[in-house]
């Protein structure tokens, strides 16, 4: 995937279009700041969750994890939108400003109650 600029709304629409990869970038913005990966990832298995179970809680959190390492964090990354810095602590991701060319496709769920399933 080339990085995203202005001139690249299809590889735009299809980044947004991707729950997770959605989720990630809008609660980036949310929270303005670097979050650690272990704070994202907490986010989005929440958000996906719809069991209080503890077992399937736990076992979400590791698939969500999973996901945002070897996919979802590594495709943002290429495309220009994120960086990713490993401490000896922890994994913090951070927005960079090509971020700007992707908050117009963003707004509609800026705006709507947090919550992303996978299809």
């Amino acid at each position: 995937m080339p990085e995203i600029s202005e001139d690249t709304p299809a590889e735009i629409f299809e980044l947004v279009a991707q729950p997770r990869c959605r989720g990630i970038l809008c609660y980036l913005l949310q929270q303005d700041r670097p979050l650690p990966l272990t704070e994202l990832t907490r986010y989005i298995a929440t958000q996906e969750s719809d069991n209080s179970s503890q077992e399937s809680h736990s076992d979400n959190y590791n698939e969500v994890y999973e996901s945002l390492t070897r996919e979802h964090i590594p495709r943002l990354r290429e495309a220009g939108l994120l960086t990713q810095k490993q401490t000896y602590e922890q994994t913090v991701v951070t927005l960079t400003e090509r971020v700007q060319y992707v908050k117009p496709a963003l707004r509609p769920y800026e705006l709507t109650p947090q919550k992303y399933y996978i299809d």
